[in-house]
């Protein structure tokens, strides 16, 4: 790969990260106008990467999986999203107030990381010690 593939490459994904972006914020505003921060972002992004997935599946089932048909139709996913719903209006988001955790929803999310933690360490430190010892791990990857 050349210098000037990768920087068109590097260009196409930002265009097309842009394009649904825009969009997916849009979307997003529009659906649930009241979220805001971290959560808000969170929705943005799945509404962005289910936006490229399905133009990625419309373009693949029409045969044109290349880079053009891609790009062009992200472009078009996004700013045909943000016009149509900027053709509709943005509603106002209400005012809302801070929605504090209390101190047993913090208990039950700090016990529920810590039995995550507790079950993946066992296996991780036995591979850490012997290596890959499932059939379906040494089937998949290579022999112990």
């Amino acid at each position: 790969m050349s210098d000037s593939q990768y920087l068109l490459g590097a260009g196409e994904l930002a265009v097309i990260a842009a394009a649904l972006g825009i969009g997916a914020y849009h979307l997003r505003a529009l659906l649930v106008p009241a979220w805001d921060g971290a959560l808000a972002r969170l929705a943005e992004i799945v509404i962005g990467i289910s936006m490229l997935i399905l133009v990625s599946e419309l373009i693949g089932v029409l045969s044109l999986f290349e880079e053009v048909p891609l790009v062009l139709g992200s472009v078009l996913a996004g700013l045909g999203a943000t016009f149509l719903v900027r053709r509709r209006g943005l509603p106002e988001a209400p005012a809302t107030k801070e929605v504090r955790s209390s101190p047993l929803m913090v208990a039950i999310g700090i016990a529920a990381a810590v039995l995550v933690v507790v079950h993946w360490a066992h296996p991780t430190g036995q591979a850490l010690d012997q290596g890959m010892y499932y059939q379906d791990t040494t089937w998949y990857h290579m022999s112990f």
